[in-house]
């Protein structure tokens, strides 16, 4: 019974990030889009580190993140630009 809880759970909360998704892109710009979608991963991995902290916070952590954080800013930005 639990198990179809957290299954109906997860449903409902993918139903409304997909339904926010949407809206967002609708009613603002591709790019306002892609800076939501960037700053909602730098937020993530904070909070993510903050709660939970089950990575150690040292170098080679901080600049993994930091790295994927860069490469999908960068991806976003040639996108944009058309290259």
């Amino acid at each position: 019974m639990r198990f179809e809880v957290v299954l109906l759970l997860s449903c409902i909360l993918a139903f409304f990030l997909n339904y926010s998704i949407f809206l967002n892109t609708t009613l603002n710009s591709a790019l306002t889009q892609t800076i939501c979608g960037n700053l909602k991963d730098l937020f993530t991995i904070g909070l993510g580190w903050m709660l939970f902290g089950g990575l150690p916070v040292d170098f080679l952590n901080v600049l993994g993140q930091l790295l994927g954080f860069i490469g999908s800013g960068l991806y976003a930005y040639y996108k944009l630009i058309g290259k």
